[in-house]
C-alpha cells in the first residue's frame, strides 16, 4: 500500500503546473464555500437571535383562547409563582412574562395605531436580552437614548421608524388611548426614553415598550399577563422537547381562572411555522451552495485525471503486466485524486479561514438607506452583515472537496483498471 501511496505523489508532479492549478482551483472553491457558510452563520444567527431569544422564545404559555382571539381578558393568573417554577426547570433557561395591547399612540398633531408589548425590564435584560434592541446609535448623529427603567415610572420606547412619523424624540410626551379589559376607556401619559432599532420590522414601525406594570394598569388587568415565554438551555430538539414534557407539572392551581379554556403549551415552530420555515432554509441554501461548488470542483478533478490516465496507459498496461491487480489500479489513481484534494483542502483552509475572518471583523455593507439594512421576511438586517464561525464552515467544505474528488477519479480509475496490457502497451 505505501509504495501505491508514493507512486501516486509521483505521478501528481508530473505536470505539477496542472495538479497545482487543479489543487488552486478547488481550493478557491472551498474557501468560497467557507464564506459563504460563514455569512449565513452570521445572518441566521440574528433572524435566531430575534426571532426565538427576543420575539417568540422556544416555548409559550397561554390562555388557550388567547393565541387566535387575542383577547385584553385571556390571560394567566398567578405569573410570578408560574415564573419561579420554571425558572428552576433544569431544561429551562429563564422565563418572562408579558402584556400586550393595542392602542392610539400620538402627540397633539399626530398619531398612530400601535402594539404595546409590557415587559419586565430586569427579568428580560437576564433572559432575552430585549434591551438590546435599543442600539449604541442612530443614523443622523440620533440619541438612541436607553431601555425602561427597572421599576415602573410610565416611561416608553418606541421604534425609530415610529419616531420619525410621529416626528419625535427623546423625552418628549406620548398620548395612549386604548380600551380596556372591562370595555372602557384607558389613556396615559408617557415619556419617551428610548428609540429601539430591533430588528423586527413591525415592531420597529408601529411598536412601544412599556414596564408591564404601566401596561397593566393601562389595561386594567391588575396582576394579570398575557404570555409566559420560556427559553431552552439550548436550541437543540431534544432539550426544548424536555422543556415541552416537564411544563405541564410546573402549571400552579388557578393559572386559567376561565372554566371553558386551559392552558396552552406551544413551541415556537407551531406559533410561528412561517419563522420555522426560514429557519429552516439555512441547510437548503447551504447544500444548494456546497452541490453547486464542488459539482464544478468534481468537473476538474475528472479533466484532470482522466487526461492523467490517458497520457499514462503505456505505463500502466506495462505496470499490469508486471501483476499489478486492476484492483491496484483503481487505488492508484484514487490515491492520485485523494491527495490532489488533501493538498486543495490546506491552501483552501488557509484562504477560507482569511475570508472568515475578514467577514467577522470588517463584514459586508447593507446600508440601503439611513443606515437601514435589507428587510427579509419582516426581519430589518443591521447595515453590516458580519459572518460567523461554526465546525460546520470547516469540516463541510473540507469533507466536500475530498470526496467530490474521490467520486469524481472514479470513472477515470475504472477505465484505467479495464485497459489490456497488450492494447495499453502498444497505444502511442
Amino acid at each position: 500500500m505505501p509504495i501505491l501511496l508514493i507512486m501516486a505523489w509521483r505521478n501528481l508532479w508530473r505536470h505539477g503546473r496542472r495538479s497545482l492549478l487543479t489543487a488552486l482551483a478547488m481550493a478557491l472553491g472551498m474557501a468560497m464555500s467557507m464564506s459563504i457558510i460563514s455569512m449565513y452563520d452570521g445572518m441566521f444567527g440574528i433572524m435566531r437571535t430575534l426571532m426565538i431569544d427576543q420575539l417568540l422564545g422556544h416555548v409559550q404559555i397561554t390562555h388557550s383562547a388567547f393565541p387566535t382571539r387575542r383577547g385584553l381578558y385571556d390571560t394567566l393568573h398567578h405569573a410570578d409563582e408560574l415564573l419561579s417554577r420554571l425558572d428552576a426547570l433544569p431544561q429551562s433557561r429563564g422565563a418572562v412574562a408579558r402584556v400586550h395591547g393595542q392602542a392610539l399612540l400620538g402627540t397633539e398633531h399626530r398619531s398612530a395605531g400601535v402594539r404595546l408589548v409590557g415587559v419586565e425590564p430586569s427579568r428580560e435584560l437576564a433572559v432575552t436580552k430585549v434591551q438590546d434592541t435599543v442600539p449604541s446609535s442612530l443614523p443622523g448623529g440620533v440619541d438612541p437614548g436607553r431601555f425602561l427603567a427597572d421599576e415602573p415610572a410610565r416611561e416608553i420606547v418606541i421604534g425609530y421608524d415610529l419616531a420619525r412619523d410621529l416626528r419625535v424624540a427623546l423625552g418628549d410626551e406620548l398620548v395612549a388611548i386604548t380600551q380596556d379589559a372591562y370595555g372602557g376607556i384607558g389613556n396615559e401619559v408617557y415619556t419617551i426614553v428610548g428609540l429601539t432599532r430591533s430588528g423586527d420590522e413591525a415592531m420597529d414601525r408601529a411598536g412601544a415598550w412599556l414596564h408591564f406594570s404601566d401596561l397593566q394598569a393601562l389595561l386594567a388587568l391588575d396582576d394579570q399577563v398575557h404570555e409566559v415565554r420560556i427559553l431552552a438551555a439550548s436550541d437543540a430538539q431534544d432539550v426544548v422537547g424536555g422543556l415541552l414534557d416537564a411544563l405541564p407539572g410546573a402549571l400552579p392551581d388557578g393559572l386559567i381562572q376561565d372554566d371553558d379554556a386551559t392552558a396552552a403549551i406551544s413551541p415556537w415552530w407551531d406559533i410561528d411555522p412561517m419563522a420555522a420555515q426560514m429557519m429552516e432554509m439555512r441547510g437548503i441554501a447551504q447544500f444548494m451552495v456546497l452541490v453547486v461548488v464542488f459539482g464544478l470542483v468534481a468537473l476538474g478533478v475528472i479533466n484532470t485525471m482522466l487526461m492523467s490516465v490517458l497520457e499514462r496507459t503505456r505505463e500502466l498496461g506495462v505496470i499490469k503486466a508486471l501483476g499489478l491487480r486492476p484492483r491496484g489500479i483503481v487505488w492508484l489513481v484514487l490515491y492520485e485524486a485523494l491527495l490532489l484534494s488533501l493538498l486543495a483542502a490546506g491552501i483552501g483552509t488557509l484562504l477560507g479561514a482569511g475570508l472568515i475572518a475578514y467577514l467577522m471583523t470588517i463584514g459586508i455593507p447593507m446600508d440601503v438607506g439611513e443606515g437601514e439594512g435589507i428587510g427579509f421576511g419582516g426581519i430589518v438586517f443591521p447595515s453590516r452583515l458580519y459572518g460567523g464561525i461554526s465546525v460546520e464552515a470547516f469540516v463541510e467544505p473540507i469533507l466536500g472537496v475530498v470526496l467530490s474528488a474521490l467520486l469524481a477519479a472514479l470513472l477515470p480509475a475504472l477505465r484505467a483498471a479495464r485497459l489490456h496490457p497488450v492494447d495499453a502497451i502498444r497505444a502511442e
